[in-house]
C-alpha cells in the first residue's frame, strides 16, 4: 500500500506569488542544473491553471517510499479518525521540492514536498483541510492520509 500524509493547504497568496514570481526566480537560479527531463516537469507545471477548482496545493509529510508524479490515490481518512475510510479519485499532478522550490518528478523516500493534487472532475467526495503556513503546522491533527490499494 502506498500512502502519503497531507497536512494542510497552502495559502492562496503563496500560490499566486509562487506561480507568477518565485518559480521563475528559481528557474533562473538553477538554470545550469536543469536538464531536459527536469525542464519538462517544470513546464508541465507552468501549464496548469493554478486557480482550477479541482486542484489543491498541499503540504505533504515525509514519505515512506519514493512517490512519483502522477501517483493516483483511491482512499482517504483523517488521521484523527482512521476507521472512517472513504473513497476518492485524485492524483499528484505536481511535486514541488521545498529545498529548491522547483517542480520535480518525485518525492524521494524520507523527504517531504509541496504537492498539487488533482481531483477527478466527477469526484464529489473531497476532504477538507485547514490552510497552514508551513510543514507540521496543523495542530488539530486532522491531516488526511491518502492511499492506493
Amino acid at each position: 500500500m502506498i500512502t502519503i500524509t497531507v497536512q494542510g493547504m497552502l495559502p492562496s497568496e503563496f500560490i499566486s506569488t509562487y506561480k507568477t514570481d518565485l518559480v521563475f526566480k528559481q528557474i533562473n537560479r538553477f538554470k545550469d542544473r536543469i536538464n531536459e527531463e527536469w525542464d519538462k516537469v517544470i513546464h508541465d507545471f507552468l501549464k496548469l491553471d493554478y486557480e482550477a477548482e479541482n486542484l489543491i496545493y498541499a503540504f505533504v509529510s515525509f514519505v515512506e517510499q519514493d512517490i512519483d508524479i502522477g501517483q493516483e490515490f483511491n482512499r482517504y481518512w483523517y488521521r484523527n479518525n482512521p476507521n472512517a475510510i472513504k473513497e476518492i479519485e485524485c492524483r499528484i499532478c505536481t511535486i514541488i521540492n521545498p529545498l529548491v522550490y522547483l517542480p520535480v518528478d518525485k518525492i524521494e523516500q524520507g523527504h517531504k514536498a509541496i504537492c498539487v493534487l488533482q481531483f477527478n472532475a466527477t469526484t464529489i467526495e473531497r476532504f477538507q483541510l485547514p490552510v497552514i503556513d508551513g510543514f507540521h503546522m496543523n495542530k488539530d491533527e486532522n491531516a488526511v492520509i491518502l492511499s492506493i490499494e
